[in-house]
């Protein structure tokens, strides 16, 4: 039979894992995230100067206009994910500073009421161990901040999925204006 310490030893160090790995999961996304940003903010600058010199020159109008439409698209996805991928996620740090300082008094002084009042009752089983409440509430901290890691990391990738999948869909928006283009020169 494993002795408490030893499930807290257990428990310390996978919830260190989880946490660390969790946090890598967490700068994979937005890694994930800037590069897209870049890829789309180089695209729309290019459909975009495209589309302007042709503008500018009064030449082919429908391409003008398809690749401005291009741009517009690819800008507004690009704002998309700044917005919601790369901006910063309130999450907790797994590591606890402080925690030998502050709190080993506050679960000391805890342990001291739970065994004086368990001791008034006349019970001496399930003594509280300040050392093991504080080993525990370390536990927790790397676990909710797994969480809110994976909570965070999830949000950013499903915003850089949609993005990839509505920039895909930039041609129907070019192709549109291109249409467009050419039906206000025929009856322009």
């Amino acid at each position: 039979m494993q002795t408490p310490n030893e499930v807290i030893d257990l428990a310390e160090k996978h919830s260190q894992e989880v946490a660390r790995f969790s946090l890598a999961g967490l700068e994979e996304a937005r890694r994930r995230a800037h590069a897209l940003l870049v890829l789309l903010l180089a695209g729309g600058g290019a459909l975009g100067g495209l589309g302007l010199a042709r503008a500018d020159a009064l030449q082919n109008w429908p391409l003008a206009a398809a690749a401005l439409a291009g741009a517009v698209h690819w800008f507004a996805l690009a704002a998309y994910v700044s917005w919601k991928a790369s901006t910063t996620a309130e999450v907790r740090s797994w590591a606890t500073p402080g925690l030998a300082k502050e709190g080993y008094g506050k679960w000391l002084s805890y342990a001291k009421a739970a065994n004086t009042e368990a001791a008034a009752l006349g019970g001496t089983a399930g003594r509280v161990d300040a050392l093991q409440e504080l080993r525990l509430e370390a536990v927790r901290n790397c676990e909710r901040a797994a969480q809110e890691y994976r909570a965070a990391s999830s949000s950013a990738y499903a915003v850089v999925d949609r993005a990839y999948r509505l920039a895909a869909c930039m041609p129907l928006s070019a192709a549109a204006a291109a249409a467009l283009a050419l039906a206000a020169g025929r009856w322009g």
